[in-house]
This record gives C-alpha cells, structure tokens and sequence, in this order.
C-alpha cells in the first residue's frame, strides 16, 4: 500500500517541459496593446496568472469536455449535429479578432474532420498574422488516453500533467496531415521538444476568396 502510494503521488508530479516556441510568443506580447486569446482546452490557473500581467482577453472551449461526443459524432459522420456542438462550445461574447490560438495537444485527440469544421467555423474571428501553437507526439508511438493538463508557469516553462493512467495510439500527425486540416494556416516554426514532443507554430494566411 505505502509503495503504491509513492507511485501515484510521483505520478501527481507535474513534468516542467522547455517549449521555447510558447515562450517566445507569449513573451512577445506587447504590454501596452490588448491581446486576444483562444484556448481550446479549460481554464488553467499557470496561463490566466501568466496573462495577468497584460492586457488580454483569454476565451476558454474547454473541447475535452465535449471530446466524446465530437468523437462519436465524427465517426457517425453527423455532419449537422457536429457543427451544431462546435458553435455552442464558440464564446458568445462580442467577437474580437483572435491573435492567439492555443491548441495544447488536442490535436492528437480531435478527429481531423472536427479541428477542420472548428477552424472554419473561427474563419471570421482570424486575421492574417493570427498565430496557432500546438504540441503533438512525434516520438512515442503511445500517448495518454485523455489529453493532458498543460499550463505554463510564470518563468514560461510548460507544465504537464500525465493525467489518466491508461494510454492509446499516437497519431503521430506530419506537418503534411496538419496542414490538410488547419485551413489558412501555414507553418511558422516547429521544435522538437525534450519529451519528444514535436512544437509546432502556425500562421494564418486568410481563407479561401
């Protein structure tokens, strides 16, 4: 039992993950303008105390709450239902131009189809120049079953939580399959991470005519 113990309180230990690529864009904010940000995962305590310091606007999604159902419906091919999720999960709020979107690694758990529906449906809030972070297993051929808790802390590492025990298949995405499903987006820069994790930075170009 106390070894047991042991285990799942290492387990609780969140892993500090260098990702210069995150670092770097939040460290270019400009104080003195306001900043608009879209986090498709939930609210997390690191990134809202890190943006206090700035004059920002942070929307939340919280997609993992709605990844099930997004998965059935996309396997279901329920077009109509999936684009009615997709527009309630949408702030409601007075739309501002995004500049920031935030994926975490919720693109090595959103079907493809779905993150293609999400980004056409934010068409009319991104602007040419809107940036698009994300972290995707490049090495590891598992992953966590659910994605996990990243959030920064204040010195711009990455905090990362391993969550559920269980794991699942890697979809281990190249930068062609990524490209095929972020309309308007073309990548930036990309890293590869201490963990093994591919960084990924994308800019949006503006959508079809």
């Amino acid at each position: 039992m106390r070894a047991a113990a042991v285990s799942e309180s290492a387990l609780a230990v969140p892993a500090i993950l260098r990702a210069p690529l995150f670092a770097d864009l939040v460290d270019r904010l400009d104080e003195h303008q306001r900043h608009v940000l879209l986090d498709l995962g939930p609210a997390r305590a690191g990134l809202i105390e890190r943006l206090g310091l700035l004059r920002c606007r942070l929307d939340i999604l919280d997609l993992p709450r709605q990844l099930e159902a997004l998965v059935r419906l996309a396997t279901e091919d329920d077009s109509l239902s999936l684009n009615a999720l997709l527009t309630e999960c949408l702030p409601r709020a007075t739309p501002e131009p995004i500049g920031i979107v935030l994926c975490w690694d919720l693109l090595d758990y959103l079907p493809p189809p779905v993150t293609a529906l999400l980004f056409s449906l934010l068409q009319s809030r991104l602007s040419t120049g809107t940036r698009l972070h994300a972290l995707v297993e490049y090495s590891a051929r598992q992953m966590p079953e659910q994605p996990r808790q990243i959030g920064p802390n204040l010195e711009g590492d990455l905090l990362i939580e391993t969550g559920a025990a269980g794991q699942a298949t890697a979809p281990r995405h190249s930068l062609a399959s990524l490209a095929r499903f972020l309309p308007g987006f073309q990548s930036e820069r990309s890293m590869l991470l201490g963990n093994g994790m591919q960084e990924y930075l994308f800019r949006f170009q503006g959508g079809p005519d």
